[in-house]
C-alpha cells in the first residue's frame, strides 16, 4: 500500500522508508501460486509482469520522484538475497531504473547509520529529478523479515530526507479527573399509616335506662297485684 501512495499520490508523500519490504509494480502485485513461472525464477516472472504492466501504461508514475529508503534482511524468507521468494534488491533495481530514471553502475557502502546493524546500502550515481543517493535499498546480514532497529532508521531517513531530527512526539495529554459522582438522591421520610379510630361503642342514655327500669318495676307491680286478688 505505501508503494501505490508513492506511485500515485507523490504529492502528498515526501518520501517511504520499507522495512522487511521491496517494490512491486501496484498493478502486479505479488506472483499467484498458480502461476506458470516456465522455468523461472518467481524473482524473473514478477520483473516479466512489471514490464508488460509498464508496456500497457499502467506502470507506477509518480509526478514528483520522492525519497526512498528499504532495508532487509539477507536471510528475510521472503526478499532476501539468501533464499529469498524474491530477490528484493532486483526489485528495487528495477524500480530505480524505471520508476525514478536511475543511471550509472551501483555502489555499495557501510549502512549501519541507516540500519542501525552492520550492512551495505546500495544507491545509483544518478537518479532523475532527485538526490541519487536517497534511493538506498540495504542489506542486513543474519536478518530475517523483521524490522530490526527501525527507530535508527526512521531517524536517519528523516534527518537524510529533510535535514532535521525528527520532531520529539508531543507528550500524551493528562486525562481528566473523573467527574465527581452526585451523591444519591435522599429518600422521602415514610410516613406511618394514620389509624382510624374505632368507632364508640354508642352508649344508652340515663333517660332510656330509667325508663326500663321503670318498666321493670310496675310490671313487677303488677303481677303482685293480681296474684293478691
Amino acid at each position: 500500500m505505501s508503494y501505490r501512495v508513492w506511485c500515485e499520490r507523490s504529492d502528498v508523500v515526501t518520501g517511504i522508508v520499507a522495512m522487511g519490504q521491496t517494490f512491486f509494480e501496484p498493478a502486479v502485485g505479488h506472483n499467484s501460486k498458480d502461476d506458470d513461472l516456465a522455468g523461472q525464477t518467481n524473482t524473473q516472472f514478477a520483473l516479466q509482469r512489471f514490464a508488460a504492466a509498464r508496456s500497457a501504461g499502467d506502470g507506477c508514475a509518480p509526478a514528483d520522484n520522492r525519497p526512498h529508503y528499504a532495508v532487509v534482511g539477507a536471510t528475510d524468507i521472503f526478499y532476501g538475497e539468501s533464499g529469498g521468494v524474491y530477490s528484493g534488491k532486483a526489485l528495487w533495481e528495477f524500480m530505480s531504473t524505471e520508476v525514478l530514471g536511475c543511471t550509472g553502475s551501483l555502489t555499495g557502502s557501510d549502512g549501519i547509520t541507516v540500519t542501525g546493524d552492520a550492512s551495505t546500502c546500495f544507491e545509483y550515481p544518478s537518479c532523475a529529478g532527485m538526490i541519487a543517493s536517497l534511493n538506498r535499498y540495504c542489506t542486513v546480514p543474519g536478518r530475517g523479515h523483521v524490522t530490526g532497529d527501525w527507530s535508527a532508521t526512521l531517524a536517519t531517513a528523516f534527518a537524510d530526507f529533510y535535514g532535521a531530527s525528527p520532531p520529539t512526539p508531543a507528550p500524551p495529554p493528562t486525562p481528566a479527573p473523573p467527574p465527581t459522582p452526585l451523591p444519591p438522591p435522599t429518600p422521602a421520610p415514610t410516613q406511618a399509616p394514620t389509624a382510624t379510630p374505632s368507632p364508640t361503642p354508642t352508649t344508652a342514655s340515663s333517660t332510656t335506662l330509667a325508663r326500663g327500669i321503670f318498666g321493670i318495676v310496675l310490671g313487677a307491680l303488677h303481677a303482685a297485684a293480681l296474684t293478691a286478688s
